[in-house]
């Protein structure tokens, strides 16, 4: 049986923010980490407002609403990345110390951690049916996706803005 696709893409995302955590050193990857999982989390509680807000303009067609949360949700990362890059481009905080690299290696896979978690819960809570299918039938994404949802829950309710999240956190794609 070949293997899944999703498969494929975490154990590469997992491989790649590895390897970019290795070279980039500890510092910069636990900024990167911690900006990440606060635009998750920020995704993931005002997305519902955010969607609720734009309703009267754009409808409140189903796959508009995810539309709009994957677009707020691009938009931030965008802005996070300018910001990331601006600060380390004025500044060199690492030496060339081979324990700052394997930490940055380590902080690296834990980032890799959290983008395949939220790939994971965009994909099924898409609730379009290849994408959906794509989740349970994955053999790391079947076991990753509930532990993932429970982690994301736990942190999203710790940042303001957790009584705005909706029912569900991600909109679904088709009602």
């Amino acid at each position: 049986m070949l293997p899944n696709v999703l498969d494929l893409l975490i154990v590469i995302l997992f491989w790649r923010m590895g390897y970019v955590g290795l070279g980039f050193g500890l510092f910069r990857e636990l900024l990167e980490v911690g900006i990440i999982a606060l635009v998750m989390g920020i995704t993931l509680n005002f997305g519902h407002y955010l969607t609720t807000l734009l309703g009267p303009w754009l409808g409140t067609n189903a796959s508009t609403d995810f539309c709009v949360v994957l677009l707020f949700f691009l938009i931030l990362c965008l802005a996070s990345r300018i910001l990331i890059r601006s600060f380390f481009d004025t500044r060199k905080l690492e030496t060339k110390t081979t324990y700052l690299h394997i930490g940055g290696l380590l902080v690296g896979l834990f980032r890799a951690a959290c983008w395949s978690g939220f790939l994971l819960l965009f994909l099924a809570s898409s609730e379009i049916s290849v994408l959906h299918n794509t989740v349970s039938q994955s053999i790391i994404g079947r076991k990753y996706y509930r532990s993932t949802e429970k982690v994301f829950v736990a942190f999203a309710d710790v940042l303001p803005g957790s009584g705005l999240r909706g029912k569900p956190m991600i909109p679904s794609a088709v009602r």
